[in-house]
Order: C-alpha cells, then structure tokens, then sequence
C-alpha cells in the first residue's frame, strides 16, 4: 500500500497547482490555460490509474453485522461444489475485486468438481447457469469500463499530440482577420 501511494505521489502529485489571483490571469492567460490543459491531462491518468490500483487493491474490512460482497461469491463457489479449503486458497481472506473476478471467469472452470456438481443432480444446470449469465454481464461491464478508460485516455493524448497543429490554425487565422 505504501509502493502504491509513493508512485502515486510521485507521478500525480508532485505539486499542488495553485490557481492564481485575478491579476496575473489577465496578464498571462496563454500560461493559465496550459497549466490548467496539464492539470486536466494529469487528472485523465491519474483517475485510470485510481480505478485500476481499487479493482486490485484487498476488500476491506466489513462493518459489524454486514456481509461483504465476496461472502456471497463464496457461498456461489461453494454452490458449484468447490471445497472451502480451494475457495480459500483461490481468493484468500480478503480477496479483491480483481481476484474475485479473476476466480469467477477463470479458476472455477481448472476445478474439477464444478464439472461433477453438473452431473450430481439436473437441476444444478440451471442454476448455474443463471449464475454464469450474471458473471458474463459482470465481465461484459469490466470490458466496457476499461474501454471507456482506454478511450478517455487516447482521446488526451491525441488532443496532446493535436496541440501544436491548433496553434498553427489558430495563429493563421487570427493574423489573416
């Protein structure tokens, strides 16, 4: 957790941007909206990197009398008839968001007695697959999250890269007027 939060700092939070007064705006505003484009630039990465650091950072502890979410991925795996003793193995006290998926759309399926739960009784088939319905929409909604961070992310780097060309227009069509 400290690794984290040190690369964190180091990359997103070196300096505070302070907003300047009203003065030094009117005198320098080609200045002010730079440092607010690299600001905004540095929020985008900075906000992928928060979502991606929680998705993977341990659960945290639950209130008293309040059952966590991952409980219930438990009670699911063991429903699949899974061991308690490879439940915890797999995910372990606290497990993740990451590696409770992780376990949801890969693990189950390497252990065998999700395939025997299968032939134990008939109805077993449905209810699983209901269950393995409601992890696909859950992995559907991963990749569409991550899909918007990567567009979020391409976008200001084109915009970036885009600067200096908008510079150009911008300046030829301010001396053509």
């Amino acid at each position: 957790e400290e690794d984290v939060l040190a690369l964190a700092k180091n990359l997103y939070w070196p300096e505070p941007y302070n907003f300047p007064t009203a003065r030094p705006i009117a005198d320098k505003q080609e200045a002010v909206a730079r440092a607010r484009h690299i600001a905004a630039l540095n929020n985008v990465a900075h906000t992928s990197f928060a979502s991606l650091t929680g998705m993977k950072a341990s659960a945290k502890d639950p209130a008293p009398g309040e059952q966590p979410g991952w409980m219930f991925m438990k009670t699911m795996l063991r429903d699949f008839g899974i061991p308690d003793d490879e439940i915890e193995q797999w995910v372990g006290k606290q497990p993740s968001y990451w590696a409770q998926m992780g376990v949801l759309t890969k693990r189950i399926y390497q252990s065998p007695h999700f395939y025997t739960n299968l032939y134990d009784k008939p109805e077993n088939i449905e209810r699983m697959s209901v269950a393995l319905e409601a992890i696909k929409l859950m992995q559907m909604r991963d990749h569409f999250d991550s899909a918007l961070r990567r567009e979020m992310l391409i976008s200001a780097i084109v915009e970036n890269e885009l600067r200096p060309e908008f510079k150009i227009v911008q300046t030829n069509l301010l001396t053509d007027e």
